[in-house]
C-alpha cells in the first residue's frame, strides 16, 4: 500500500541554480544528492525534497510543502534574521504582530521562494477544554506540580474506585438507618412492647 511508503515533496524551479542559492545560502539548507539535473534536501524523521527544473514552476497558487515546527515565532524570528520575510495571504484567523495566523488549532506562517513557490511553517497548538480535570491541572500547573496523565487504565480505576467508595457510602448509611431503627424501638415504652420483648431485643440481638 502506498501509505506504508515514504512520500516525498516537489520543489519546481524554473532556475535550479537560482533556486538553490536562496534555500542553501539563505536558509542554510545541505544538499542531499545532485540527480537528474535537481537537487534533494533532506529533514527530520526521513522526510525529504527534490528541487527539479521544470517550466511549470511557480504556477501552483497553494503551499507546495510545509514544516512542523515546535515554536513557530523562532522560526520566523531566525528567518527574519535571514532577510526571508513572510507572505501574506488573506486567510481566516487571528493574525499576530509578526504576521502568523492562529487558525484551525494551528499556527501557520507563509513563506515564497524564488520561483513562486508557496511554502508553510505550521505549529500545532493544544486545544484547550474547560472541563474540571483541566482547571484542576492548571491550578496544579500554578503551584509549581506536574499532574500526571490520565490514560484509559487511569480513567478506568478511578471509575471502579468511585462505584466502590459509593457502595460503601451506600452500605454505611443502610446500616446506620438500621442501627438508629432498633435504638428505636429499644426505646419504646415498656407497656407497648411488654418485658419479654424489650429483654430480647438487648440480649437476643446481641448475641446474633
Amino acid at each position: 500500500m502506498l501509505q506504508n511508503s515514504p512520500m516525498y515533496a516537489y520543489l519546481p524551479a524554473t532556475d535550479v541554480a537560482r533556486a538553490r542559492d536562496f534555500y542553501e545560502r539563505r536558509l542554510g539548507f545541505r544538499p542531499k544528492e545532485e540527480t537528474a539535473g535537481g537537487v534533494v534536501y533532506e529533514f527530520a524523521g526521513g522526510t525529504a525534497c527534490f528541487l527539479y527544473p521544470t517550466q511549470n514552476a511557480g504556477t501552483s497558487r497553494a503551499s507546495q510543502a510545509f514544516w512542523q515546527v515546535e515554536n513557530i515565532d523562532r522560526e520566523v524570528a531566525e528567518l527574519k534574521s535571514r532577510g526571508i520575510g513572510l507572505a501574506n495571504f488573506d486567510m481566516e484567523g487571528e493574525r499576530d504582530a509578526n504576521g502568523v495566523v492562529t487558525a484551525g488549532g494551528a499556527k501557520v506562517a507563509w513563506i515564497n521562494d524564488t520561483e513562486g513557490n508557496i511554502l508553510a511553517l505550521v505549529q500545532p497548538i493544544e486545544q484547550r477544554h474547560h472541563s474540571l480535570v483541566s482547571r484542576i491541572a492548571g491550578r496544579l500547573r500554578e503551584r509549581g506540580l506536574r499532574p500526571r496523565r490520565f490514560g484509559p487504565t487511569a480513567v478506568a480505576s478511578s471509575a471502579l474506585g468511585a462505584l466502590a467508595l459509593g457502595a460503601f457510602a451506600i452500605g454505611a448509611l443502610a446500616i446506620g438507618r438500621l442501627a438508629v431503627g432498633r435504638a428505636s424501638i429499644a426505646r419504646l415504652h415498656v407497656g407497648e412492647l411488654g418485658v419479654g420483648k424489650v429483654r430480647w431485643l438487648r440480649h437476643g440481638a446481641a448475641r446474633r
